[in-house]
């Protein structure tokens, strides 16, 4: 596994979870397990685990942007189902029209994260395109901090792969 790479956090033990990935909000504790929609045993977690201070701010104040930053933590550690709820509360107020396109497609590659963790790649292939070319038309190249369009690319080529392994995807590396 490449280090821009990350399993599911359920598929694998709690310290490893947190170990070897930067945090952009390391105050704010990630949950004890990852909830997989359809999966036996799953158990959906409380909103008490997923509260940070949200915001509607412009694009360019993306480091002062708690829940944006506290969703890629959520999302580099396996939490996909986590990161699309922290992410879905700043997509409902966003900054503008091109900020919820963006936010819009970020939350449906995790909804494609999720497909290939039950199985269901048809549909993770469609979330994932629809996903990242929502990221495509927003993003001129790095937006929020994101090399959007390499991360589009990436996430689309491993949603479409059938001989990449489920349980990678690519991390959401922010800078300026």
């Amino acid at each position: 596994m490449s280090p821009t790479d990350v399993r599911p956090a359920d598929e694998r033990p709690a310290e490893e979870a947190a170990a070897g990935v930067d945090r952009y909000v390391p105050r704010v504790p990630l949950p004890a397990a990852a909830f997989v929609p359809g999966r036996a045993g799953a158990v959906r977690p409380s909103g008490e685990t997923l509260v940070v201070s949200g915001h509607t701010l412009p694009p360019e104040s993306w480091g002062e942007n708690e829940a944006w930053l506290f969703g890629a933590d959520l999302w580099n550690h396996g939490f996909l189902w986590e990161a699309h709820e922290v992410w879905e509360r700043l997509w409902r107020a966003p900054f503008d029209a091109r900020q919820a396109e963006f936010l819009r497609g970020l939350i449906q590659c995790a909804a494609a994260g999720l497909k290939v963790a039950v199985g269901d790649r048809d549909a993770a292939t469609s979330l994932a395109d629809k996903g990242t070319l929502r990221i495509e038309t927003v993003a001129v190249t790095r937006y929020m901090g994101l090399d959007a369009l390499a991360f589009a690319a990436q996430f689309r080529a491993w949603a479409r792969s059938g001989s990449h392994p489920p349980d990678v995807l690519p991390r959401i590396v922010l800078a300026d």
